[in-house]
């Protein structure tokens, strides 16, 4: 996913509900708006890059990174800060990713699955989740958490699934022109 296609989604979510500044920045770090450091995060758990240090020199040394952080370079602290505070609240985001995908496909799933095969290869399905932990795992990289806590590690493996999510809309969203 390109940074147009990850600014453009970014725009679309409304993290207004989600993600409001709870206290003033500590006096020494440069202020960066919410949604911007939301995009950093979210484009960065599609990429592969899950740590704040490398999400940092990422808005240095990527094109990508540095176009959805609109030239500014948030530290590793504010990037870390941030996903720790609003660890709960990001997970409402992760269903609004969810509902950005086209019905059309929605609707083609619900009539496969009310065939007979259909109903047999979602059978199959069910028993076979493992491959999207090892998806994950190998192609993204994520193979550890980084905060303990049933709480945090379920704000951090949220942001890793929407990221999955996102990928796999852009592969089976229909190519245009």
């Amino acid at each position: 996913m390109g940074g147009a296609e990850a600014d453009a989604a970014r725009l679309r979510l409304d993290i207004g509900s989600h993600v409001k500044p709870k206290r003033a920045p500590a006096p020494r770090r440069k202020a960066h708006h919410p949604a911007t450091l939301l995009g950093i995060l979210v484009y960065g758990y599609c990429t592969g890059v899950f740590f704040s240090r490398k999400l940092e020199r990422a808005t240095y040394d990527s094109v990508a990174f540095r176009y959805i952080a609109s030239g500014s370079h948030p530290d590793h602290e504010t990037l870390a800060s941030f996903r720790r505070r609003f660890v709960g609240e990001l997970a409402g985001l992760f269903v609004q990713v969810l509902e950005m995908a086209d019905t059309t496909p929605m609707q083609a799933m619900t009539h496969r699955l009310s065939t007979i095969a259909g109903k047999a290869a979602y059978a199959m399905r069910k028993q076979t989740v493992e491959p999207v932990f090892g998806i994950i795992k190998s192609v993204m990289g994520f193979r550890q958490f980084s905060m303990r806590g049933l709480h945090k590690v379920t704000g951090e493996w949220n942001p890793v699934c929407l990221a999955w999510n996102i990928k796999r809309m852009a592969v089976l969203r229909p190519k245009v022109g």
